[in-house]
């Protein structure tokens, strides 16, 4: 539910239809756009294979923690590498719309008169971008 919902989900979606809609006249660029899409499906394809094969749904949560998650029997190492493949999706999603707000905003359209709904889209795509890059393993 995080990784294919709540943090590429939300802000994606509704990026994609209120930010062209408000500020901008198209997302650019479009190969992010349809890498980004293609990187989503194939890592949804694979977190939802990861629950019928193996040794059975992972039983570790959404975290993964390190103890649990090389004991168990169960099929974490194809989830962990779905959830990665979604955050390589977040993160080209979150570079489509920084380049978005910065180079396509709509005409006369400066920084300052942009609407809330657009700046909270354009900090949340500076968190895609840099949050993977600030993990840290213990």
């Amino acid at each position: 539910m995080i990784f294919l919902i709540v943090i590429p989900g939300a802000p994606a979606v509704l990026g994609n239809f209120m930010l062209r809609s408000t500020s901008a006249l198209a997302t650019s660029p479009s190969e992010t756009h349809l890498l980004s899409w293609y990187c989503f499906v194939g890592g949804a394809l694979l977190a939802v294979t990861s629950l019928f094969t193996g040794g059975g749904a992972p039983d570790t949560g959404w975290t993964f923690y390190v103890p649990y998650s090389v004991r168990t029997t169960t099929n974490v190492t194809l989830a962990v590498f779905a959830a990665f493949i979604l955050g390589f999706s977040s993160i080209l999603t979150g570079l489509n719309f920084v380049t978005t707000t910065h180079r396509l905003r709509a005409q006369g359209m400066s920084w300052f008169r942009m609407p809330l709904f657009v700046w909270g889209i354009y900090a949340t795509a500076w968190i895609q971008i840099l949050a993977p890059r600030c993990w840290r393993s213990p």
